[in-house]
């Protein structure tokens, strides 16, 4: 009985001591025990003083960073002050297929499978269920909103069309694009960015999500060069 009681009592405890964590972060748990807001509060308090925020994600597959994602997108503030969502996934050349699939009269899953077929390249792109919600569910919030509320989302990943393309193509053109794959991320969101200043739409914020170090700024991407991330060089063109 001793014993069993002695077990109880430790795993009593290991409920109730914080894990412990390495000295190096302690300032950052400090901060989020002394600044407890919610996080959709804290980007949107961004967005009250910034045009573009860049949120990074974790592993791609990770389902959670999503549901917050949408929670933020989905909330009335981000709709009405910013409306527009750049991310990692899916090629730009894939815009009119998104575009049809998020103003389609009725929910078509078929369609939005065949955007996750046709992603560039990458095969874990095409089992991302998170996305696949995020886009569903972003659908159903736009059919319930009016035009000018409604989010527009932007695919920011290379060019790309599998179109025609041999084994061999296949091969040349994704090397050739990861080669320069974050300046071709980073120039799409240029040029939309520069688009929305010049047009009629309020709106004229955005939302950039990239993952790991693609949004990260000064340190070194997948050639091994500094300050050459998407979010490095957004950061350098729009100061």
């Amino acid at each position: 009985t001793l014993g069993v009681n002695a077990a109880l009592a430790v795993a009593v405890a290991a409920e109730t001591t914080p894990a412990p964590y390495h000295p190096e972060i302690a300032p950052y748990v400090q901060f989020l025990e002394q600044n407890q807001q919610d996080p959709v509060d804290y980007v949107m308090g961004l967005f009250e003083k910034r045009d573009i925020v860049i949120l990074v994600e974790r592993h791609h597959q990770e389902l959670t960073q999503w549901d917050f994602i949408y929670r933020l997108t989905s909330d009335p503030r981000f709709r009405k002050a910013v409306g527009n969502i750049f991310t990692e996934y899916f090629s730009c050349h894939q815009q009119k297929q998104i575009d049809d699939f998020l103003a389609a009269e009725s929910l078509d899953n078929e369609k939005l499978l065949q955007i996750l077929r046709d992603y560039p390249f990458h095969v874990p792109g095409r089992q991302q269920v998170n996305i696949f919600l995020y886009l569903q569910r972003l659908y159903h919030l736009n059919r319930g909103l009016p035009a000018e509320e409604r989010v527009r989302y932007y695919p920011c990943d290379v060019p790309w069309t599998w179109e025609g393309l041999t084994a061999e193509e296949v091969e040349a053109h994704e090397q050739y694009l990861l080669s320069d794959r974050d300046h071709l991320m980073a120039s799409r969101v240029l040029m939309k960015f520069n688009e929305l200043q010049n047009s009629g739409d309020p709106r004229k914020k955005v939302l950039v999500v990239m993952n790991t170090r693609h949004g990260y700024g000064d340190v070194a991407n997948a050639n091994g060069r500094r300050g050459q991330n998407t979010g490095a060089l957004l950061f350098r063109w729009f100061p």
